[in-house]
């Protein structure tokens, strides 16, 4: 990164139409806006042509993606789903809080502590990021011997139990009230909250996305789960990314 493109970067983004700016606090509005003036009245003004970014072709049939290296055998399951504000966006939130958040959680409990299958495991919603379609991630490492195998299956079992039988209403209810908890923490904050509502003010087009987050969460149900589950966590949308130790390639070389 040389000097003249950290300056043309600069140049390109850096104008009033590209920027968004959050305050939060015990303030002079007055001052406050005259001192934000200051520092950023004195950019020029224009315009940012928006980049075409073209659709992603829906995708149609499970992809595989094999890495080998010196490490100890990990797996990603990715899903596509639709990102926020969409409704699914929000019961996805649910559903990783479910699946993955503590140690009485759906995958962890199960799948790392009762049945002892991984060594860890994780749910994300929203990977890579916000703006653009995104995905539904799981994070897995099995315990030895259990193989890579073994462990897809034995996550594929547990979301097939999401969709046919709902989740109980006290893990609906503990999700929630954990969601609202971390919600409240985040308020705790001037420098948390000014990042929030500036984030989602740029990404999502609307700052109020962040003060209607709870009640969007509340509105969640137990059909809800099932249905995104059943629509989104589906194999023909899936990408199954794995890493093995090199010392396996030549068994598996062997074994094409």
């Amino acid at each position: 990164m040389t000097q003249e493109a950290i300056r043309n970067i600069h140049k390109k983004y850096l104008m009033p139409s590209n920027i968004v700016i959050a305050v939060v606090g015990d303030i002079d509005p007055q001052k406050t806006l005259k001192l934000i003036d200051q520092y950023f009245g004195r950019l020029p003004k224009k315009s940012l042509k928006a980049g075409h970014i073209p659709v992603e072709p829906p995708q149609v049939q499970e992809r595989k993606v094999e890495v080998f290296y010196d490490a100890n055998p990990r797996m990603i399951l990715g899903y596509h789903k639709p990102a926020a504000p969409a409704f699914e966006d929000y019961v996805f939130d649910v559903l990783e809080r479910i699946l993955s958040d503590g140690r009485t959680s759906r995958l962890y409990s199960r799948l790392v502590l009762e049945k002892q299958i991984a060594d860890s495991i994780s749910a994300h919603n929203g990977i890579p990021a916000s703006r653009y379609p995104n995905m539904f991630t799981i994070f897995a490492a099995p315990r030895h011997p259990n193989t890579l195998e073994d462990l897809q299956k034995a996550i594929d079992i547990e979301l097939d139990d999401i969709i046919n039988h709902p989740v109980t209403p006290e893990e609906l209810d503990k999700a929630k009230k954990k969601m609202k908890m971390d919600f409240m923490t985040s308020l705790d904050s001037n420098s948390e909250l000014a990042s929030i509502l500036s984030h989602t003010e740029l990404l999502l087009g609307d700052y109020r996305y962040f003060a209607n987050y709870l009640p969007q969460i509340e509105k969640v149900t137990s059909a809800d789960i099932q249905k995104v589950t059943a629509k989104y966590l589906t194999k023909d949308k899936r990408t199954v990314a794995t890493l093995n130790k090199k010392k396996d390639i030549a068994n598996h070389e062997n074994s094409k």
